[in-house]
């Protein structure tokens, strides 16, 4: 689905049936086939009516995704968004709390260290 939202797709299937309807014509005609409702004004006006289609189309499509699904994404990311600061803060969080039990430990042992122990040994 996601070429059919392309105008240029359109253009080039305009296109595409326009050369198959002339060859066709060219067919006929080497055959000495003649259609009245298949002349190259037909085609020309075929080949146009494709484009148009497609551009409705693809206007269309563009206005309707801009207008209902663009909003319902933004509230999805907005909710995405939040959801990751939190976590972002929470781990944040957990880390300052791993450094400090981390200091604690080197200042307790910097201070048991530093004070002069009771204990007398004697040989």
């Amino acid at each position: 689905m996601k070429y059919l939202s392309d105008l240029k797709w359109w253009k080039q299937t305009a296109t595409l049936v326009g050369g198959v309807l002339t060859a066709l014509i060219a067919f006929f005609g080497a055959l000495n086939v003649h259609f009245q409702w298949l002349t190259s004004d037909s085609v020309n006006a075929f080949v146009s009516l494709i484009v148009a289609v497609g551009a409705l189309f693809v206007g269309s499509l563009a206005t309707w995704l801009n207008t209902y699904l663009t909003s319902k994404k933004k509230d999805e990311a907005t909710t995405v968004a939040i959801s990751y600061a939190q976590d972002a803060a929470t781990n944040e969080d957990a880390e300052y709390e791993k450094i400090k039990a981390v200091v604690a430990q080197v200042l307790a042992a910097q201070n048991e260290a530093a004070t002069p122990s009771t204990d007398t040994t004697t040989k």
